[in-house]
């Protein structure tokens, strides 16, 4: 029986020093999201995990996967299920660095966007209306609006656009399908939901993702890829980053497989934003266990006005 640890904390254990299996910051991180593993995983397999997830949990989980997953203690020889950290060739093909350098080849960059290497760049390039993102965070954590405080470099700077749509683009490199997922993303860039979107996929340009995609099975990659994009009144940037690991839009494709939720939406609200949610007159399943912090609904018949309520 083969056994997994959901290593949500990927990016930081490929790129931060600090890194470390047993540090509490990180283990928090994943405990956070391993439940995701309960209905994802493969049957027959298990989780290694701390958490002590109730016996009325499990029992929700496995009567909408219809699978059985054990709960083992936690332990680091356990195969690492959201990324492949064993694999050093994944700091490449994660990174935002390479990201960048594929679409300034194929011209994909908005205007301004570059590569800071010193404080001095910083103060020469840097203007109001401007994001630095560090290269190897995720989820938008990191993200400044403002020069000011500490920056590391190398960092990317690029002009902040108030979008229409964010979406992750899922590209299998053995059946050539792609699948689209809308990001429910707040002011800051951070997920907080989103719902699969097929209608999309009329809107991109073939030519441009194929390049892409091309790109990037040079580097190496032959299974799959995400990449996530976003709409403006100017058009679709393709290419914002690229993950070439699982993703929530994963989770998010995997639930619309299963009947009951073909047609829902999902939030992630914290504690606060979920005690608000559960008092509207929504219709809603809660997937997360109860005493997490952040708390996952798939919601039916999603109200545009209640959704941004949350983003904003």
């Amino acid at each position: 029986m083969s056994t997994f640890r959901v290593n949500i904390d990927f990016e930081y254990e490929l790129y931060d020093s600090s890194w470390s299996f047993e540090g509490a910051t990180f283990r928090k991180m994943c405990q956070e999201l391993e439940w995701l593993y309960l209905f994802m995983g493969e049957d027959g397999t298990s989780l290694s995990s701390d958490v002590n997830y109730s016996q009325m949990y499990l029992d929700f989980v496995s009567d909408i996967s219809k699978k059985q997953i054990d709960k083992v203690l936690l332990s680091r020889n356990a195969i690492p299920w959201w990324g492949n950290s064993f694999n050093d060739e994944e700091k490449k093909w994660n990174s935002k660095l390479t990201s960048f350098e594929i679409s300034s080849k194929l011209g994909l960059l908005p205007a301004g966007s570059r590569i800071i290497n010193s404080s001095q760049e910083l103060d020469q390039y840097f203007q109001e209306g401007m994001v630095l993102k560090p290269p190897f965070e995720f989820s938008g954590r990191g993200f400044k609006k403002s020069k000011d405080g500490k920056v590391d470099f190398p960092v990317i700077l690029e002009p902040w656009e108030n979008r229409s749509l964010d979406f992750g683009i899922r590209y299998d490199y053995q059946t050539k399908n792609l699948s689209i997922i809308e990001n429910f993303n707040d002011r800051k860039g951070q997920f907080r939901g989103g719902r699969l979107r097929p209608d999309l996929l009329d809107d991109l340009d073939q030519n441009i993702l194929q390049k892409i995609v091309e790109e990037y099975r040079l580097l190496g990659i032959t299974d799959s890829l995400q990449l996530d994009c976003y709409q403006t009144q100017r058009g679709i940037r393709y290419l914002v980053e690229a993950n070439h690991r699982k993703t929530m839009g994963d989770f998010i494709k995997y639930m619309n497989s299963i009947e009951q939720f073909s047609t829902s939406s999902f939030l992630f609200l914290n504690k606060k934003d979920s005690t608000q949610f559960e008092k509207m007159n929504t219709r809603f399943i809660r997937l997360s266990p109860e005493n997490n912090f952040f708390q996952c609904y798939a919601v039916e018949d999603l109200e545009q006005d209640l959704l941004e309520s949350f983003l904003n």
